[in-house]
């Protein structure tokens, strides 16, 4: 039997309700739903933990540089050991939770391609991006998505999320009035949270307007020629 069926393609792949926009940030992660820490109480209490045995061991090795492998020294790295076990674990639960709910209840998830390694600056902004979990929750999300037959979008790595309005488009530049966004805000206003339009006057937060132009990218409402250059 021969069943003939035409399809007309779809200049858009979802509606706008059945995509979810997921910002990653150092510390928490913004999406449509809200907001979730990935760095909570329990792990800070971890990460000082780990920072009290470094600084034993460490010690130790200063005291005895010949021979300081002791009972002593064995047990504290053991504790150690335990505590980064315990962190890998509460990563691993806030992850896999956070991705089968972006997955169970919405059939386009879209992610940033990010440049980790570009992003990198002092020594304390690279303790805070490698606890962001960027790369480990891209790859959950990305094999939940092909299981369960979801279309994962995955944002130019050029597209300006930062600096496009959500509303009109607008894309701040260097050269434009009040300059791109940085972490410390833009040149007027020095908020790192806040977004201001200088173009329809809109101001929202930061990551929101993040997450408002992740869905329109997925959407296809957003021009390719955005995507050129951040």
């Amino acid at each position: 039997v021969n069943v003939l069926v035409e399809d007309t393609p779809r200049l858009a792949f979802y509606d706008s309700w059945d995509i979810v926009g997921i910002d990653v940030n150092v510390g928490h992660i913004r999406w449509n739903g809200g907001d979730v820490n990935t760095f909570t109480p329990r792990m800070a209490a971890l990460h000082q933990r780990i920072k009290y045995y470094q600084k034993c061991l460490n010690r130790k090795r200063r005291r005895n540089p010949g021979d300081y492998r002791s009972k002593t020294y064995q047990r504290i790295t053991a504790k150690m050991n335990h505590a980064y076990e315990q962190v890998h674990a509460l990563q691993d639960d806030l992850i896999h939770k956070f991705s089968h709910k972006i997955i169970n209840n919405y059939p386009v998830p879209c992610l940033e391609d990010l440049d980790v390694h570009r992003m990198m600056m002092d020594d304390k902004k690279v303790k805070g991006l490698q606890r962001g979990l960027f790369r480990r929750l891209r790859t959950a999300i990305e094999y939940k998505a092909a299981w369960h037959h979801r279309h994962l979008v995955i944002a130019n790595r050029f597209f300006p999320s930062t600096q496009r309005c959500s509303k009109c488009g607008y894309i701040k530049k260097v050269t434009s009035y009040g300059g791109k966004m940085m972490l410390q805000g833009d040149s007027i206003y020095h908020q790192h949270d806040v977004y201001r339009c200088y173009e329809c006057g809109l101001v929202i937060d930061r990551d929101d307007n993040a997450v408002q132009n992740l869905i329109q990218y997925a959407a296809g409402l957003t021009p390719e020629w955005e995507t050129v250059q951040r």
